[in-house]
């Protein structure tokens, strides 16, 4: 009889965790849209594209060639793929069309919607990679101790609107504001941090980096993935040195032209906290962002 219930037992748990397994990310489908592609400019070659969303999570690879797709291969499929060929056949549709908006296969709608976010992944990343855009480099060097390491990177109009974020360290991002509100406190204001969306902090935010040379790009978009109008744009990099010490790199970076190349203004703000004295212009934590430059790289 003991033998029987745990048996039971098991084979409930295995239902239990498999029901879980299958419908994770059930629900994000509803707001997953497909935005279609457009192949134009985009170099021959393969390139990866990939969609994450619980057992739809998959990994491809799209060919193209004379500015078409020509294959499509799979390199992480999704779990339990219930329809058979379900993909040959999708990928078939979307060769035909030249593009991601098809129809779903019969019975694998989510399944195939996976694959199509995927596809467009990879088509946007290829685009991208050759699309103007504006790099933003500089050495970081890792602070020891606790109330630093912490920056972010954004993009204002020269009006002063807030346009998009670039980065921000994690800690920050998702929380650490409301316990240290002297952490990237301008970057905070500036986007309304504490009115953010979980998926909207994801998406700007990751773990701090180790010591070493950084590049962020920025794609010419602003936060609701719009291009921005061609012309001058302001450029910040906020970080928080120590505790209320701060370093805020800023500069005029114009997208309209021949490619261009600037180098940051620095800021220092230094300023007791506590029983912490204020840094100085000798203090170390000075290291932490080396000088930022910034670059235009026309298309």
């Amino acid at each position: 009889m003991k033998k029987t219930i745990i048996i039971v037992g098991a084979v409930v748990a295995f239902i239990a965790i498999s029901g879980f397994i299958l419908s994770s990310g059930l629900t994000d489908f509803n707001n997953v849209m497909l935005r279609g592609i457009n192949l134009a400019g985009v170099p021959d070659g393969s390139y990866t594209g990939s969609y994450e969303n619980g057992r739809w999570t998959n990994t491809l690879t799209v060919h193209i060639a004379d500015n078409r797709i020509t294959d499509i291969d799979i390199d992480n499929n999704v779990v339990a793929a219930f329809v058979t060929n379900c993909s040959d056949e999708l990928f078939s549709r979307v060769i035909q069309a030249q593009d991601t908006k098809v129809d779903a296969v019969s019975g694998a709608t989510l399944t195939s919607k996976a694959y199509l976010k995927a596809i467009e992944d990879a088509i946007f990343s290829a685009s991208r990679a050759n699309a103007s855009r504006v790099e933003i480099l500089f050495d970081y060097k890792k602070i020891s101790g606790s109330a630093s390491n912490q920056f972010a990177i954004w993009v204002e109009d020269m009006h002063g609107n807030f346009v998009r974020t670039l980065y921000a360290t994690q800690w920050t991002a998702k929380g650490g504001y409301k316990n240290r509100p002297d952490s990237i406190p301008i970057w905070a204001e500036k986007t309304g941090l504490a009115s953010m969306s979980k998926a909207e902090v994801d998406a700007v935010s990751s773990a701090t980096p180790q010591t070493g040379a950084l590049t962020y790009t920025w794609d010419l978009t602003d936060s609701s993935g719009y291009s921005v109008v061609p012309g001058e744009y302001r450029f910040f990099v906020e970080g928080t040195l120590r505790w209320k010490n701060r370093v805020m790199h800023s500069g005029i970076i114009d997208i309209s032209g021949d490619s261009a190349v600037i180098e940051a203004l620095a800021d220092y703000t230094y300023e007791a906290s506590g029983r912490f004295e204020a840094l100085t212009g000798d203090s170390p934590e000075n290291l932490m962002i080396g000088p930022v430059t910034v670059r235009f790289i026309p298309s």
